[in-house]
């Protein structure tokens, strides 16, 4: 009795190693591939707003909604713009990307 017990645990203890394992390096695959289907992944850029206000300091991983297209009508190069916004309740993806 005791010998089939210590079969059955080393058995969960393999399955469940190897399955973490596989979800491991699923997310490193991942978090280096996300972005690997834009086409110039080296002329995307995000831009965050960061605040300061008395000792506390602050990083948004959002802009006000004028940025894009204010970077689209002022600086040269810039092709296309869209913003993203995140609250504490949802997250609503990108907005259409407007372009000029």
């Amino acid at each position: 009795m005791r010998r089939s017990s210590d079969i059955l645990i080393k058995v969960l203890s393999l399955g469940i190693g190897l399955a973490v394992g596989i979800v491991l390096i699923a997310k490193v695959f991942f978090e280096l591939s996300y972005d690997s289907f834009y086409k110039d992944i080296d002329r995307v850029y995000t831009i965050n707003t960061w605040i300061s206000m008395q000792g506390n300091e602050k990083d948004y991983g959002q802009v006000s909604g004028a940025v894009a297209v204010g970077f689209m009508e002022e600086v040269p190069g810039v092709e296309c713009g869209t913003r993203t916004t995140y609250s504490s309740r949802s997250s609503t993806g990108p907005s259409w990307p407007e372009t000029r």
